[in-house]
């Protein structure tokens, strides 16, 4: 954790624009983002000696100590009138370690860096792009989980679509475009291809910034897939794109789907483990449906060697990115041959396929990330049965 040139560049950066406090945002798997306020005069030893948690104790890993990555830096505009002015609060995305400086095991950006680290070991290099959509919502708040239709109208709708935005490309986010799916209020955004944590880390601030664009008006935001039984779902697509030296392209220009035989192994392996991945793809109980499967299919464009691109669609808008990525690498890394076909006589794939994919979800995220997610869930289902019998809820209703 010494001290960097990228380090040095945030120290001059927070005291040219006189700012006073810095936003420390960090998330352990399963969990929702959490920040700590730092005075801005704290932050030169936190760079060179991260930031001690006590009072966050965990059994998989001990006390946290956050590490800011330098390269996240960014200013925070609470309020529209202040964006980009100087002397607002600055934010930095941390990484997780143990006190012993080893990573800790619940830091999903972690998990992602390990996944591109073994990518970068056999010579291949990921790029990302995502399409993510969501619903304003209110002005009431949400009130026991179910989400208040919008009733703001077409031109509030699209006012806080706008400033959402602007404020993605002022803080430097490869947006692309954005615009209405359905009704007046469900909304797209889509983000172009860069490096898969950069994407990551821009998706993580994307929700955030919505929130607070959504706030400032009176409003909320949310991205549950279906927040009531006649909705449209939201979705979060992902656009993996692969450099590849050596191997197979993820196009054949000669097959009906423009699928090569890597990418149907991706896609038979992502079918084969619907169970245990939908720990990843999907936030809450509510997803976990047949006729909401993970689908793979060609783009026409991408960003490598030979363009080779998939979209990876129908995971749930509020599915952890950082997760979701680093199983899709893992997957597709594989050991570049096709996923294996069940026995003569076996009608279910899989069935006989589960084993390998639990096995392949505790090698993606490591086996202390993957149990808390398998308890996390066990805990969701317990929870949403108890609610379903008390109050005979809907189960497209709960996230």
């Amino acid at each position: 954790m010494s001290e960097t040139h990228g380090n040095r560049f945030v120290l001059q950066r927070v005291q040219q624009r006189g700012i006073a406090q810095v936003e420390l945002w960090y998330q352990i798997a399963g969990g929702a983002r959490s920040v700590v306020h730092v005075a801005a005069s704290e932050l030169e030893s936190i760079f060179e000696d991260g930031l001690v948690l006590d009072h966050t104790v965990n059994a998989a890993g001990g006390p946290l100590v956050l590490v800011p990555d330098a390269a996240t830096f960014v200013g925070v505009a609470h309020e529209p009138a202040r964006a980009g002015e100087e002397g607002g609060p600055g934010r930095l995305i941390c990484d997780l370690q143990r006190l012993d400086g080893a990573p800790h095991p619940l830091c999903v950006r972690t998990v992602l860096k390990k996944a591109l680290a073994r990518a970068a070991q056999g010579g291949d290099r990921f790029y990302l792009g995502a399409r993510i959509a969501q619903r304003w919502i209110g002005p009431q708040p949400l009130a026991g989980g179910i989400a208040t239709r919008f009733a703001g109208g077409p031109a509030l709708s699209q006012a806080l679509s706008q400033r959402l935005g602007r404020r993605m490309e002022r803080d430097g986010s490869a947006l692309r475009s954005w615009a209405l799916v359905s009704g007046l209020e469900h909304w797209y955004f889509e983000y172009n291809w860069v490096d898969p944590l950069t994407l990551c880390d821009t998706l993580a601030t994307h929700r955030v910034v919505a929130r607070l664009v959504a706030r400032d008006a009176g409003h909320e935001v949310t991205f549950m897939r279906r927040p009531w039984r006649d909705a449209a779902p939201s979705q979060l697509d992902l656009f993996l794109s692969r450099d590849e030296r050596g191997g197979q392209s993820w196009g054949d220009p000669l097959d009906a789907e423009g699928l090569s035989l890597e990418a149907r192994a991706l896609s038979s392996r992502l079918s084969a483990g619907e169970g245990p991945f939908s720990l990843v793809f999907r936030h809450g109980v509510h997803g976990r449906k047949a006729q909401d499967p993970i689908s793979v299919s060609a783009l026409a464009e991408g960003r490598g060697l030979d363009g080779a691109a998939l979209r990876i669609g129908g995971l749930d808008a509020a599915a952890d990115p950082y997760l979701a990525a680093a199983l899709l690498m893992h997957l597709a890394l594989g050991d570049n041959q096709p996923a294996p076909t069940p026995s003569v006589g076996t009608r279910d794939p899989a069935r006989v396929l589960a084993p390998a994919s639990d096995r392949a979800l505790d090698d993606a995220l490591g086996t202390a990330l993957a149990a808390t997610l398998r308890h996390q869930a066990a805990a969701r289902l317990e929870a949403y049965w108890d609610e379903l019998t008390a109050h005979e809820l809907d189960d497209e209703l709960l996230a």
